[in-house]
């Protein structure tokens, strides 16, 4: 937490940790609940910016130690930092984006994790908004290579995830139904890698996740088996059916309907070169698996 734009000086007071987990949350710049702690470290700075992270750069360390030494003070920040700490129902900022004007009639999506690491599929916003479904990810990929348990929630999975979207009535369009996406592997590199590859990446293969839940069917990574071939491309004829048949809005990774690779590369997004393009002649090498996405 303490980095060069944050003043050292800060960490020798206790609470201040405290004052800046609110400050750095942007539910409290939406909800005027933790307005009179601001105030009452500067007022006329707060009624000029409205800016917590200001008010906390600005106002002198004396002034900070004075005001967490208030009793009344310190009870109403640990009351607004444990409701902070406790997931809500309805957050003030997605409901501001829900019904902004300017807004109106766009697709809402969201990946539903919170800064503190809350997941919350099944219950974000309301039902304007979508959301990406990692149970749909992690449980449809879990049953095609597998493992065992899965069958139950295989069934949920195709059914539109009623363990997820039944309990607030929702729809089952809510859920975007996907097995893989921008970030992890690509459908080929699913069905081809038991790991990942990111040594090209210069960070000693350290970057991305090792939950891929992938199977290489025998092989790690390329190979003139045929056998082997022929299984991979069943399973990624089984994972794109399931996505595409279950109950829920579907989404695919571009790429996938050719068999796009990154030679097991699971986080490519600083690979400006071949293993993050898209090469147009897999179009020609996979048309029947094109043509079965079709």
């Amino acid at each position: 937490m303490n980095d060069p734009k944050t003043p050292s000086d800060w960490f020798k007071v206790d609470g201040v940790d405290a004052l800046v987990e609110l400050a750095l949350n942007l539910h409290w710049s939406w909800n005027h609940a933790a307005d009179e702690l601001w105030e009452a470290l500067d007022k006329d700075l707060w009624a000029t910016t409205q800016n917590p992270w200001v008010i906390l750069r600005t106002v002198s360390r004396e002034k900070i130690k004075a005001a967490l030494g208030s009793p009344e003070f310190r009870q109403k920040l640990d009351t607004l930092l444990r409701q902070n700490r406790e997931p809500m129902l309805n957050p003030p900022i997605v409901w501001e984006i829900d019904s902004d004007p300017v807004l109106a009639g766009t697709k809402l999506i969201a990946e539903a994790w919170d800064s503190g690491g809350l997941y919350q599929v099944g219950s974000f916003g309301q039902d304007k908004w979508k959301e990406w479904n990692g149970h749909f990810r992690d449980d449809i990929r879990s049953f095609v290579k597998g493992d065992e348990g899965t069958v139950v929630k295989l069934r949920n999975r195709i059914a539109g995830s009623p363990d997820l979207y039944d309990r607030g009535n929702r729809p089952a369009g809510q859920s975007i139904n996907f097995v893989t996406c921008h970030d992890g592997f690509t459908l080929n590199d699913l069905v081809s890698y038991d790991v990942k590859h990111n040594a090209a990446n210069r960070e000693s293969n350290r970057d991305g996740t090792d939950a891929n839940l992938s199977w290489n069917c025998g092989v790690e990574g390329p190979t003139d088996c045929s056998e082997i071939h022929q299984l991979r491309m069943r399973q990624i004829r089984n994972l794109l059916a399931l996505t595409l048949l279950s109950s829920g809005t579907p989404m695919l990774l571009m790429g996938d309907e050719v068999c796009r690779t990154q030679l097991g590369n699971n986080n490519a997004y600083c690979q400006d070169n071949a293993t993050g393009w898209f090469d147009w002649s897999l179009c020609d090498t996979n048309a029947d698996l094109l043509r079965f996405v079709r």
